[in-house]
């Protein structure tokens, strides 16, 4: 039953003599989740169903939106004030009269299915046929404009506010989960920020390696503390996290272009299990972040915050739409770009912290595979003449270096899954190879702080064969990269003294007096 707030002030005033102001109902009403207009993201969602049963001539009296009826209406009146904004500033704005708002919902049925059509063919024809991605450059419109008192009230039970299980519109899902909405507003996200970033994506290739990069330095002190909470070493972690955060606004500035993929694999509640609340406060602060230095309902934002509210335990949501983002990067830029490369490289590491390691192995395996294969396409390429469109190509292609690189970090994972697999003899010889690549490939820069986490991994691989004097050596190799990178101070190096102490206290005793100097 819809009825005006008046309306029921007055009915629970004279039958159940019950008085309060419309302050303490729009309290309740808050608290029992009941609102008088859909949010924003659930508007475009609803007229993108109702688009799409238009298209296949599906009845949409039996839409429903948490068990309720559809409300036409109000979708409609989204749709015309996103038009109106479309169509320019000197569009007419202005309310439909009271009159015209309290019309049934057939009436509205019928004009939203124009409606929403219309606007479903403008974005498609806004989309470019080299790309696929749009040019509009508003990822997601501005909310509805308020109504007034007189709009109605859904009057519904506390136990009927879950919404109904349907299917995810968007990517293949693992195991529908029951907050499907949600689900349904994280991947409306994802898709329309990588359409309409997929072509600047495409053009990055160093971009995504630099060390000074400020998104990079941000995941790198969140993974970093995440990897000491899971090693019981909080006191190294939480120091990290506050820098971390402290560069979230300068991050969001540049407009990161994994930012979505990096917040489904490292704030994924698979990789967060040891300490939960580290995952749902760093969701609700750069949910904050990101609506104060973007906007509200940037996706960004939304996901974040959408996330951070969300039921996903099982990491569900966070494996669904990062498959969503691997298929439509290979699609538009094929398996050998950089970023497609983070894309899969993020899906294994989630699938091995979720101890799923026959299917990690699968994936681990086809990235390396893949970046052989890029590898050698890049090699045969370059062996070509050097005419001017080899020279236009070779400018548009990532260097050599980063493919070289990208495939040694595709052994890495796969060296992690074996370990995992506890088939230690292989991850050990596959780990020696590793270890020698990135000898040639860097030279007398050798060790990178990549190759000194491998030398780090020979020595857990030495010490789970009871190979102590292997495991002290590869360790005592580490610890003076780490030391040459990073320096002394640094948590990272600290963290390689202290396991190299408790593996070697006799040796320990006559170096750590050399170390802290």
């Amino acid at each position: 039953m819809d009825l005006p707030l008046r309306e029921v002030q007055r009915i629970m005033e004279t039958d159940y003599h019950f008085k309060a102001t419309k302050r303490m109902y729009n309290t309740r009403f808050k608290q029992w989740n009941i609102c008088k207009n859909y949010k924003a993201e659930e508007k475009e969602l609803l007229a993108a169903r109702i688009a799409r049963a238009h298209l296949e001539n599906h009845s949409l009296e039996n839409l429903t939106f948490k068990d309720r009826p559809l409300k036409f209406d109000r979708v409609l009146r989204h749709c015309k004030t996103r038009r109106r904004a479309q169509n320019g500033p000197n569009s007419t704005r202005g309310r439909a009269p009271a009159s015209k708002r309290n019309n049934t919902n057939c009436a509205a049925m019928r004009e939203i299915q124009g409606e929403v059509f219309l606007g479903t063919a403008s974005v498609q024809a806004r989309i470019t046929p080299e790309s696929g991605t749009t040019t509009t450059p508003d990822l997601t419109p501005p909310s509805s404009e308020p109504v007034d008192g007189a709009d109605t009230f859904d009057i519904i039970n506390h136990a009927d506010l879950s919404p109904k299980p349907e299917p995810p519109i968007l990517a293949r899902p693992l195991s529908p989960p029951e907050k499907n909405m949600e689900v349904e507003v994280i991947l409306y996200q994802t898709r329309i920020y990588y359409q309409n970033h997929v072509e600047r994506i495409g053009q990055q290739t160093t971009e995504m390696y630099k060390v000074s990069g400020k998104a990079r330095a941000f995941w790198s002190g969140v993974k970093s503390a995440i990897y000491f909470l899971k090693k019981q070493s909080p006191a190294f972690a939480w120091p990290l996290l506050n820098e971390a955060c402290t560069s979230a606004g300068e991050m969001l500035d540049d407009g990161p272009a994994l930012f979505l993929n990096e917040v489904f694999a490292v704030l994924s509640p698979v990789n967060t299990k040891v300490y939960p609340k580290v995952r749902s406060t760093l969701l609700r602060y750069l949910a904050d972040m990101a609506a104060i230095k973007l906007r509200p309902t940037h996706p960004f934002a939304v996901v974040c915050r959408t996330l951070a509210r969300g039921d996903d335990e099982q990491g569900a949501v966070s494996e669904t739409a990062m498959n969503l983002t691997l298929d439509l990067f290979a699609e538009s830029l094929g398996r050998g770009h950089s970023g497609t490369f983070a894309v899969h490289r993020s899906l294994v590491s989630l699938m091995r912290r979720d101890a799923r390691l026959d299917a990690a192995k699968q994936l681990a395996e086809e990235l390396v595979i893949s970046m052989e294969q890029a590898l050698v396409r890049q090699c045969a390429h370059d062996d070509d003449d050097d005419d001017n469109n080899n020279k236009q190509r070779k400018k548009k292609e990532k260097p050599t270096c980063i493919s070289v690189t990208e495939l040694c970090v595709a052994m890495t994972e796969l060296v992690h899954v074996y370990m995992d697999r506890r088939e230690y003899l292989v991850a050990q010889r596959l780990c020696q190879s590793l270890i020698q690549n990135y000898r040639v490939v860097q030279g007398p820069a050798f060790p990178d702080s990549r190759a000194a986490y491998a030398l780090e991994d020979m020595a857990e691989l030495c010490q789970c064969q009871t190979n102590l004097d292997g495991a002290v050596y590869w360790l005592t190799e580490a610890l003076d990269a780490s030391t040459a990178l990073r320096g002394k101070e640094d948590p990272s190096t600290k963290h390689i003294h202290e396991k190299l102490a408790r593996l070697s206290p006799c040796a320990d005793s006559a170096d750590s007096a050399d170390f802290l100097r």
